[in-house]
């Protein structure tokens, strides 16, 4: 527990994400600072229901997700939904303020669902890639020993009509396969340019 504690503090990643608290906390409740608070007008941002506030919160969660995984969004949620349940008695449009908070927290927690879901596919299928190739390389080991094979006349005339047959029915398993490969290859490529995006527009 604590070798995480201490790695998640070693991220900038961290850090910026405790920024983004901070600054959602304080723009949040400016009237509640000491000192100067008492000056201050309700949303320094001139929203009365403070709905900019809160995305701040949201690309905290989803950030947060997505860089120091889904446990880590998971806590920053509920961190964030901490720090804004006050502010459902504070708020001139209370109900407005319940259904934003509570929206902005489910979608910030399902992005990092949607986004861990993503990655748990793209490790699958590198897997189930990597065992595809180590069976190609298998069958293709025994299709050359086949040919190798030797004995008598019969086998040897057997042989290579075997080998021939697996040899063929491999080509066009791997055909069937590098076909298949390009076209996940170019999914994934799809989804990472939306997620490139995502960062990009945060």
């Amino acid at each position: 527990m604590n070798s995480t504690i201490q790695l998640y503090i070693r991220s900038w990643h961290f850090w910026i994400v405790v920024a983004l608290l901070v600054v959602g906390t304080i723009l949040h409740y400016p009237q509640q600072l000491p000192i100067i608070g008492g000056d201050l007008p309700s949303s320094l941002l001139g929203l009365e229901r403070h709905s900019g506030e809160r995305i701040i919160f949201f690309v905290a969660i989803v950030y947060g997700g997505l860089m120091l995984g889904m446990r880590a969004g998971v806590v920053i949620a509920a961190v964030s939904l901490a720090v804004m349940v006050p502010r459902f008695w504070l708020s001139k449009a209370p109900a407005d303020a319940v259904v934003e908070t509570l929206f902005t927290v489910a979608v910030g927690v399902l992005v990092n669902g949607w986004f861990n879901a993503y990655q748990s596919q793209k490790r699958e299928y590198e897997r189930a890639m990597s065992q595809l190739h180590a069976s190609h390389g298998q069958l293709q080991a025994k299709v050359q020993a086949t040919e190798r094979g030797g004995g008598d006349k019969e086998r040897k005339r057997a042989a290579p009509e075997v080998g021939g047959d697996a040899a063929r029915s491999l080509a066009a398993l791997s055909r069937e396969f590098e076909g298949l490969s390009q076209r996940i290859d170019k999914v994934q490529e799809r989804l990472d340019e939306i997620l490139a995006g995502m960062g990009g527009s945060k």
